[in-house]
């Protein structure tokens, strides 16, 4: 479970995660701490949770900056 609060513009939370797959199959719960709403996951994607290659992350030491 990934706790944000959407309406903190000071804080920006982010998961990152190689089994962060599309739909029902993504592992990552995200939801507002405030409301305890799911954040969709169209909205959650490349914005509070990035997929990652684990074998470039190993092998590349610049891959979370690329």
């Amino acid at each position: 479970m990934l706790l944000i609060d959407q309406a903190d513009l000071n804080v920006h939370h982010i998961f990152f995660d190689d089994n962060a797959d599309e739909g029902d199959s993504c592992i990552v719960d995200t939801r507002d701490v405030v409301t305890n709403e799911i954040v969709s996951y169209k909205k959650q994607m490349g914005r509070y949770v990035c997929k990652v290659d684990p074998i470039k992350a190993i092998l590349e030491p610049d891959y979370f900056i690329q």
